[in-house]
Protein backbone atom coordinates (compact mmCIF):
# COMPACT_ATOMS: atom_id res chain seq x y z
CA UNK A 1 0.00 0.00 0.00
CA UNK A 2 1.27 3.44 -0.91
CA UNK A 3 0.78 6.50 1.27
CA UNK A 4 1.44 9.94 -0.13
CA UNK A 5 2.57 12.04 2.80
CA UNK A 6 0.04 14.71 3.76
CA UNK A 7 1.57 16.20 6.90
CA UNK A 8 5.30 15.63 6.34
CA UNK A 9 6.83 18.18 3.99
CA UNK A 10 10.56 17.61 4.50
CA UNK A 11 12.68 14.48 4.15
CA UNK A 12 11.94 13.07 7.62
CA UNK A 13 11.90 9.25 7.70
CA UNK A 14 10.63 9.03 11.26
CA UNK A 15 7.74 11.46 10.74
CA UNK A 16 6.87 9.72 7.45
CA UNK A 17 6.80 6.30 9.13
CA UNK A 18 4.61 7.71 11.90
CA UNK A 19 2.15 9.21 9.41
CA UNK A 20 1.99 6.08 7.23
CA UNK A 21 1.44 3.76 10.21
CA UNK A 22 -1.10 6.10 11.82
CA UNK A 23 -3.10 6.24 8.61
CA UNK A 24 -2.78 2.48 8.06
CA UNK A 25 -3.92 1.65 11.60
CA UNK A 26 -6.88 4.00 11.24
CA UNK A 27 -8.30 1.22 9.05
CA UNK A 28 -9.40 -2.07 10.57
CA UNK A 29 -11.51 -5.15 9.89
CA UNK A 30 -14.62 -2.98 9.56
CA UNK A 31 -13.00 -1.31 6.49
CA UNK A 32 -11.79 -4.62 5.10
CA UNK A 33 -8.26 -4.28 6.52
CA UNK A 34 -6.59 -6.58 9.00
CA UNK A 35 -3.60 -5.70 11.10
CA UNK A 36 -0.40 -7.28 9.80
CA UNK A 37 1.18 -10.20 11.63
CA UNK A 38 4.60 -8.61 11.23
CA UNK A 39 6.18 -5.33 10.20
CA UNK A 40 9.65 -5.42 8.67
CA UNK A 41 11.34 -2.05 8.98
CA UNK A 42 13.97 -1.01 6.47
CA UNK A 43 16.48 0.25 9.00
CA UNK A 44 18.18 -0.29 12.29
CA UNK A 45 17.59 0.67 15.89
CA UNK A 46 16.30 4.22 15.28
CA UNK A 47 13.76 3.27 12.63
CA UNK A 48 12.67 0.17 14.55
CA UNK A 49 12.17 2.20 17.75
CA UNK A 50 10.10 4.79 15.87
CA UNK A 51 7.83 2.10 14.42
CA UNK A 52 7.57 0.30 17.79
CA UNK A 53 6.45 3.51 19.53
CA UNK A 54 3.66 4.04 16.98
CA UNK A 55 2.53 0.41 17.13
CA UNK A 56 2.58 0.41 20.94
CA UNK A 57 0.65 3.67 21.04
CA UNK A 58 -2.02 2.88 18.45
CA UNK A 59 -2.49 -0.90 18.52
CA UNK A 60 -0.75 -2.18 21.66
CA UNK A 61 -2.79 -5.39 21.85
CA UNK A 62 -2.60 -6.35 18.16
CA UNK A 63 0.34 -8.74 18.70
CA UNK A 64 2.26 -7.39 15.71
CA UNK A 65 5.83 -8.69 15.52
CA UNK A 66 8.47 -6.10 14.62
CA UNK A 67 11.93 -6.48 13.12
CA UNK A 68 14.45 -4.17 11.51
CA UNK A 69 16.47 -5.12 8.45
CA UNK A 70 19.97 -3.86 9.17
CA UNK A 71 22.50 -3.05 6.44
CA UNK A 72 26.29 -3.22 6.52
CA UNK A 73 28.79 -0.56 5.41
CA UNK A 74 28.29 -1.61 1.76
CA UNK A 75 24.54 -0.92 2.12
CA UNK A 76 23.67 -4.61 1.89
CA UNK A 77 21.39 -6.44 4.29
CA UNK A 78 23.51 -7.93 7.03
CA UNK A 79 21.08 -8.97 9.72
CA UNK A 80 17.81 -8.60 11.51
CA UNK A 81 17.18 -6.63 14.71
CA UNK A 82 14.32 -7.09 17.17
CA UNK A 83 12.85 -4.51 19.56
CA UNK A 84 14.37 -6.26 22.60
CA UNK A 85 17.84 -5.60 21.13
CA UNK A 86 18.42 -9.11 19.82
CA UNK A 87 20.45 -8.98 16.62
CA UNK A 88 20.90 -11.93 14.30
CA UNK A 89 23.91 -11.42 12.03
CA UNK A 90 23.27 -13.15 8.72
CA UNK A 91 26.29 -12.24 6.61
CA UNK A 92 28.75 -14.40 8.54
CA UNK A 93 31.90 -15.89 7.03
CA UNK A 94 30.41 -19.38 7.38
CA UNK A 95 26.60 -18.90 7.29
CA UNK A 96 24.18 -21.74 7.90
CA UNK A 97 21.63 -22.72 5.25
CA UNK A 98 18.93 -21.08 7.40
CA UNK A 99 20.91 -17.82 7.55
CA UNK A 100 21.44 -17.84 3.78
CA UNK A 101 17.71 -18.39 3.15
CA UNK A 102 16.70 -15.64 5.58
CA UNK A 103 19.28 -13.25 4.15
CA UNK A 104 18.05 -13.90 0.61
CA UNK A 105 14.45 -13.39 1.69
CA UNK A 106 15.20 -10.11 3.50
CA UNK A 107 17.29 -8.86 0.58
CA UNK A 108 14.46 -9.68 -1.83
CA UNK A 109 11.97 -7.84 0.40
CA UNK A 110 14.21 -4.77 0.59
CA UNK A 111 14.85 -4.79 -3.15
CA UNK A 112 11.13 -5.02 -3.92
CA UNK A 113 10.26 -2.25 -1.45
CA UNK A 114 12.93 0.01 -2.95
CA UNK A 115 11.76 -0.74 -6.50
CA UNK A 116 8.15 -0.05 -5.49
CA UNK A 117 9.06 3.22 -3.75
CA UNK A 118 11.30 4.45 -6.56
CA UNK A 119 8.63 3.70 -9.18
CA UNK A 120 6.08 5.65 -7.13
CA UNK A 121 8.45 8.60 -6.62
CA UNK A 122 9.16 8.75 -10.36
CA UNK A 123 5.44 8.71 -11.09
CA UNK A 124 4.86 11.59 -8.66
CA UNK A 125 7.80 13.54 -10.07
CA UNK A 126 6.48 13.12 -13.61
CA UNK A 127 3.07 14.41 -12.53
CA UNK A 128 4.69 17.37 -10.76
CA UNK A 129 6.81 18.21 -13.81
CA UNK A 130 3.82 18.04 -16.15
CA UNK A 131 1.76 20.24 -13.87
CA UNK A 132 4.69 22.61 -13.42
CA UNK A 133 5.16 23.15 -17.17
CA UNK A 134 1.53 24.13 -17.60
CA UNK A 135 1.61 26.30 -14.48
CA UNK A 136 4.19 28.53 -16.17
CA UNK A 137 1.68 29.73 -18.77
CA UNK A 138 0.34 33.12 -17.68
CA UNK A 139 -3.45 33.26 -17.46
CA UNK A 140 -3.91 29.49 -17.60
CA UNK A 141 -5.23 28.44 -14.20
CA UNK A 142 -6.06 25.02 -12.75
CA UNK A 143 -9.40 24.63 -14.56
CA UNK A 144 -7.91 25.47 -17.96
CA UNK A 145 -4.88 23.21 -17.35
CA UNK A 146 -7.23 20.37 -16.47
CA UNK A 147 -9.32 21.03 -19.59
CA UNK A 148 -6.19 21.02 -21.77
CA UNK A 149 -4.96 17.72 -20.33
CA UNK A 150 -8.42 16.16 -20.58
CA UNK A 151 -8.73 17.23 -24.24
CA UNK A 152 -5.21 16.33 -25.43
CA UNK A 153 -4.21 13.61 -22.94
CA UNK A 154 -0.62 14.79 -22.45
CA UNK A 155 1.56 17.88 -22.35
CA UNK A 156 3.43 16.58 -25.40
CA UNK A 157 0.21 16.57 -27.46
CA UNK A 158 -0.61 20.08 -26.24
CA UNK A 159 2.85 21.17 -27.35
CA UNK A 160 2.33 19.60 -30.79
CA UNK A 161 -1.13 21.18 -31.28
CA UNK A 162 -1.76 24.25 -33.38
CA UNK A 163 -3.29 27.40 -31.90
CA UNK A 164 -6.54 26.56 -33.71
CA UNK A 165 -6.62 23.06 -32.20
CA UNK A 166 -5.97 24.49 -28.73
CA UNK A 167 -8.81 27.00 -29.23
CA UNK A 168 -11.20 24.03 -29.63
CA UNK A 169 -10.71 23.09 -25.96
CA UNK A 170 -13.87 23.80 -23.99
CA UNK A 171 -13.29 26.72 -21.60
CA UNK A 172 -10.39 28.24 -23.55
CA UNK A 173 -10.74 31.23 -25.79
CA UNK A 174 -8.65 32.38 -28.72
CA UNK A 175 -6.40 34.52 -26.49
CA UNK A 176 -5.78 31.55 -24.19
CA UNK A 177 -4.96 29.36 -27.17
CA UNK A 178 -2.41 31.89 -28.41
CA UNK A 179 -0.82 32.05 -24.92
CA UNK A 180 -0.53 28.27 -24.74
CA UNK A 181 0.78 27.95 -28.29
CA UNK A 182 3.27 30.80 -27.79
CA UNK A 183 4.53 29.24 -24.57
CA UNK A 184 5.53 26.06 -26.42
CA UNK A 185 6.65 27.89 -29.59
CA UNK A 186 8.25 31.15 -28.38
CA UNK A 187 10.27 31.61 -31.58
CA UNK A 188 7.08 31.66 -33.69
CA UNK A 189 5.31 33.99 -31.25
CA UNK A 190 8.17 36.50 -31.51
CA UNK A 191 8.17 36.44 -35.31
CA UNK A 192 4.38 36.72 -35.71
Amino acid sequence: RLFRMKTVESQDDFASMREALTRRFAHNAEDGFEYPDMILVDGGKGQLSAVASVVNELVPDAGILLAGMVKNSRHRTSGILFPDGTFIKLDNDDPSDRDILLLRFLSAVQNEVHRFAITYQRKLMTKRNIRYRLENIEGIGPAKRKALLAHFGSVKKIEEASADQIAEVKGLGEKDAVKVYSYFHPEEGEEG
